[in-house]
């Protein structure tokens, strides 16, 4: 766990709002992992 750093913890809002950008490359990453 990491310590909050109040109502506008970046790492919390990444975590409900991701940006478009940052789910791509997470799902490109994930289909990358997961071809091997």
């Amino acid at each position: 766990m990491y310590a909050s750093l109040g109502p506008l913890d970046p790492f919390d809002l990444l975590a409900r709002f991701p940006p478009p950008a940052v789910s791509t490359v997470v799902d490109a990453a994930g289909r990358r992992s997961r071809q091997g």
